[in-house]
């Protein structure tokens, strides 16, 4: 049964001119359970988002923006196809063949696609299966690219056995933190688009920080020494 969260979209917009085109590249972020409040751009106090905060101050930030609805797969649809929540096809967390895209509708990466874009998304699909051949794909919806988790159910794990990339399933020794693998690719989708002046829209639903809070030790350390009040404290927060 798929797991009913609330979902609290945080989006950026990050737009540069593109040179030989003079059209806006974008760069459209979109992290699952993170509310706005919970970044230093939107007045955060305890924690510290830096890398954030720059793609903020040099493009375009939101601050009427909503997300499409309460929960993640119909959010996503609204967000993709610009239908709205109440004559969306999904209403709800579906089963991965119910919740794809019909190929009748029209879906943002198309339009950009229409216009000369290279489009690529890199993490949560969270509408149908990222591979195989009996649903609709990131590829069939008008994505160049893609990279990330095989489906919504194995994205809430940040170790998972395998991720997807451009339709082909990739095994893991599920030691692999994904979340670095999938960022790369879209660092590169970036850089190589760049670099030719060639005009994209970039898409990066990642999961973070949504159910799985296990990462790296690195990572652990860090929030540890950040916030030592909470070692070795099990309980409820409230």
């Amino acid at each position: 049964m798929p797991l009913v969260l609330f979902f609290s979209s945080f989006i950026v917009f990050c737009i540069c001119l593109a040179q030989a085109q003079n059209r806006p590249n974008v760069i459209y972020i979109l992290a699952d359970d993170l509310g706005y409040g919970d970044l230093s751009c939107y007045g955060q106090t305890k924690l510290s988002t830096p890398h954030i905060d720059r793609i903020a101050s040099e493009g375009i930030k939101f601050t009427n923006h909503y997300s499409g609805n309460t929960v993640c797969s119909p959010s996503r649809a609204v967000l993709m196809t610009g239908i709205d929540s109440g004559n969306n096809y999904l209403r709800g967390n579906r089963e991965e063949i119910e919740a794809a895209i019909p190929p009748s509708l029209t879906t943002i990466a198309e339009l950009f696609k229409s216009q000369g874009y290279t489009t690529g998304a890199f993490g949560k699909w969270g509408l149908g299966a990222t591979n195989g051949t009996l649903v609709e794909l990131p590829s069939t919806q008008g994505f160049d690219q893609f990279c990330g988790w095989k489906n919504q159910q194995v994205a809430h794990t940040y170790y998972p056995s395998s991720y997807v990339r451009n339709g082909e399933e990739i095994p893991l020794d599920e030691k692999t933190y994904v979340h670095d693998l999938i960022m790369n690719d879209a660092y590169q989708f970036i850089e190589e688009n760049a670099k030719a002046g060639q005009p994209f829209f970039c898409y990066i639903p990642t999961a973070i920080p949504h159910a799985a809070m296990h990462a790296p030790k690195e990572l652990h350390d860090k929030w540890r020494k950040k916030l030592p009040q909470f070692e070795n404290r099990i309980g409820k927060y409230r």
